[in-house]
């Protein structure tokens, strides 16, 4: 959420695509009040983007092992 605050609009796109993808690869099925927030907050930058940016940077997100998402997430 963070980060589509900060204006890092591909980088919130491609790590919330990042965690759709490994929680598919794990076969979770979560509801959480707060993943419903967070995807709220990165429509609002995606809306901002290109349409082939954002397919981008999901196609990217979703190809991402989990060790790659977690390098590329802020450390602060």
């Amino acid at each position: 959420m963070s980060l589509a605050g900060l204006s890092e609009k591909e980088l919130a796109v491609r790590l919330a695509a990042a965690v759709l993808g490994e929680w598919q690869r794990i076969g979770l099925d979560i509801q959480l009040r707060f993943w419903d927030l967070y995807s709220s907050a990165t429509w609002v930058p995606q809306r901002s983007m290109k349409v082939e940016d954002v397919e981008r940077e999901w196609a990217q997100g979703r190809n991402m092992t989990f060790d790659e998402a977690i390098t590329l997430a802020p450390a602060d």
